[in-house]
């Protein structure tokens, strides 16, 4: 851990280095102990539809299962009232079978993922790829396949979700690894709904 009195820092800078960048007048309070804040998690370790459409606050969902074909993950729609809320999602173990994760509702997905292929003990050697989704394609969820070239999903896929405040609309952002050589995505985004059975 670094000390704030190693590099002669004191909390009056940081305010004022805060204030003038955000071209706010009057104090800004510094947290230094940030150690109870933390994100709810959802620890999935059962293949099976989770329903966390209720979710309200940031949110950390750890995969840490093989999931089954079909059975999905539903996130909350995004409303003028969730604005600044991150839900991410981290696929801890390899993933071979086909599952969505989307919101609820057909809150679109904004944003982009790129893609890296790591089929060879982990060395990449194919060409990493970049999938975007614009607001015009009206993409609903991400499709997830471990093995599939055009989806990918593996351990070590990261994806955040990023509430705006904006009704129906999520920035998206994911590092998605594949066991393949040369994932493209074409298949990652879809304009399908996730649906709880």
């Amino acid at each position: 851990m670094i000390k704030m009195s190693q590099y002669n820092v004191t909390p009056s800078l940081i305010n004022a280095l805060i204030d003038a960048r955000l071209g706010i007048s009057g104090p800004v309070t510094v947290l230094t102990d940030t150690s109870n804040i933390k994100d709810a998690v959802t620890y999935i370790a059962t293949s099976a539809d989770t329903d966390l459409s209720a979710v309200t606050t940031n949110h950390t969902v750890l995969i840490n299962v093989a999931m089954t074909a079909g059975h999905d993950i539903l996130l909350p729609q995004a409303t003028t009232s969730n604005g600044g809320m991150h839900v991410r999602v981290i696929i801890g173990i390899p993933q071979t079978a086909a599952f969505a994760i989307g919101p609820a509702s057909g809150s679109l997905l904004v944003g982009a993922a790129t893609f890296i292929g790591d089929a060879a003990a982990g060395i990449t050697t194919g060409n990493p790829a970049l999938v975007q989704s614009l607001l015009a394609t009206a993409n609903k969820s991400v499709a997830l396949d471990g093995n599939a070239t055009a989806k990918g999903g593996d351990a070590g896929t990261i994806l955040d979700f990023l509430y705006t405040g904006v009704a129906d609309r999520i920035v998206f952002s994911g590092a998605v690894t594949a066991d393949v050589e040369n994932p493209s995505g074409a298949s990652f985004f879809s304009t399908s709904q996730v649906a709880m059975t």
